[in-house]
């Protein structure tokens, strides 16, 4: 797990620097991951051929990052390459962001990374990245104000809260404003998908160990070489 310094890296560099508590943040991805795919790294949700290309590809990992031009997953990519610092960017993550960009600006965060890398990946985005939106016209990015994750204070306010029906409040508030944002602005949508969490969540049980930065291979390594063109 080194960045492009030689230095060793990991979930517990990435807490320092942004200031959340380290258990929170393993249990927070630990939540994401479960509302996302069951903790399951599986390819599901939209089709390709059902739905057409605009719709993107199946979301796939254990945090269902979409595949398809400049969808979720190369957005976690690219904006969090972008703003980490470099003492916390992984080396071989420039490669993924450049493979990623000949392939058509797509991303398989299943494919390309093992669990410690798409928990790295995901976790750079909710802390540092988030905040970077896409300019199609100008081809830069820019900060929206207004539309940051505010995954530290997510987080930290989460490990504060006094039980858990509000740890999963804070959560459930916040994957659905900022995370799936997918309501367009019809409360309708949003209640619907606010019941289907609910219920998700009740067969929700912490695994507070789901991201210690313990499996055998690393952040990024060699970015599943098996898999790079």
């Amino acid at each position: 797990m080194k960045n492009k310094f030689g230095d060793e890296i990991s979930l517990d560099n990435l807490a320092a620097e942004y200031g959340v508590d380290r258990q929170g943040l393993s249990n927070f991805l630990d939540m994401m991951a479960f509302t996302e795919s069951t903790r399951r790294n599986v390819y599901q949700g939209r089709t390709f051929e059902r739905q057409g290309p605009k719709e993107g590809l199946p979301a796939g990992g254990y945090y269902q990052g979409e595949r398809g031009e400049r969808q979720g997953a190369y957005t976690r990519l690219e904006q969090s390459w972008l703003a980490l610092p470099g003492e916390l960017t992984p080396s071989y993550m420039e490669a993924h962001v450049m493979e990623a960009r000949e392939q058509g600006h797509s991303y398989d965060m299943k494919k390309k990374l093992h669990k410690e890398g798409q928990d790295y990946l995901t976790a750079a985005h909710i802390l540092a990245g988030s905040d970077l939106s896409y300019n199609e016209d100008t081809g830069k990015h820019y900060i929206e104000k207004g539309k940051n994750y505010d995954g530290a204070n997510i987080i930290n306010a989460m490990v504060d809260a006094e039980t858990e029906a509000d740890k999963h409040k804070i959560f459930s508030d916040w994957w659905l404003d900022y995370h799936w944002a997918g309501d367009k602005g019809d409360p309708k949508l949003r209640e619907e998908k606010e019941k289907w969490l609910k219920e998700k969540m009740k067969g929700y049980t912490r695994n507070k160990d789901w991201a210690d930065n313990t499996g055998p291979n690393g952040v990024f390594n060699e970015f599943n070489m098996e898999n790079f063109s």
